[in-house]
């Protein structure tokens, strides 16, 4: 019994062995042999210039697709970043980390600790940021803000200033108010040692006159020549 049964696997297998040539090398009727094809070239073959520009392709893309009031090129790129992150509201305030299920030991604003610390209270309304924009529209000489919430600050439109140079520096001086309202807000918070406001607003003048250099154009001739110490 043991001989036939060891007989019928050498046979089992000879078998298997045959069945599996004919079946790697049968092709189907008007078909070829499978092979790697590179879509992004007609030819089919890879290249490093198709992938390099297939990537470039897609950078470009997504540069379209932002919101066109997030790109300012009168400042840092990475204030334009900050407010692009403000307008979809990814900043990491109270409310929205408390969300996350991250838990803290008070969502109220680590500032003023006047209210629960949403976006709109830590850039706008939050007792300081309120002293700062104040102070930002005596410096402008404007009677009103037009800022009443976050949704305002990406445009940053004001229709009393009508020449479009002083509405883009108007915009890029709004971006940078914001960005160091949040950044005292994070000194607060990470280090304990904030600002006094007429500090950072000094802060936001060095910053404006050195990134916009108002005082190389005649337009600025109603600003002062030079950022002064405080509020100016």
């Amino acid at each position: 019994m043991d001989r036939w049964f060891c007989y019928f696997l050498l046979e089992l297998n000879s078998e298997l062995a045959s069945l599996t040539d004919l079946i790697s090398s049968f092709v189907p009727p008007g078909l070829t042999t499978d092979k790697w094809i590179w879509k992004m070239e007609n030819n089919g073959v890879y290249s490093t210039k198709s992938l390099t520009s297939a990537i470039d392709n897609l950078a470009a893309a997504a540069r379209v697709s932002l919101n066109p009031t997030i790109l300012n090129n009168l400042i840092p790129q990475k204030i334009g970043i900050f407010i692009w992150r403000a307008s979809k509201n990814k900043l990491p305030v109270h409310t929205e980390l408390d969300k996350r299920g991250i838990d803290l030991h008070s969502t109220r604003c680590p500032v003023c600790d006047g209210d629960i610390e949403t976006l709109q209270h830590s850039i706008i309304s939050c007792k300081i940021a309120k002293e700062i924009w104040d102070s930002i529209r005596i410096w402008w000489k404007l009677d009103h803000l037009l800022i009443d919430n976050v949704s305002d600050i990406a445009k940053a439109s004001n229709p009393h200033l009508k020449h479009p140079l002083l509405a883009s520096f108007w915009k890029a001086v709004v971006w940078v108010t914001c960005y160091f309202i949040w950044k005292n807000r994070n000194t607060h918070v990470f280090r304990n040692n904030p600002l006094c406001p007429p500090k950072i607003v000094s802060n936001i003048q060095s910053k404006s006159f050195e990134w916009l250099s108002w005082f190389t154009d005649p337009i600025s001739s109603s600003f002062s020549a030079k950022p002064k110490d405080g509020i100016g």
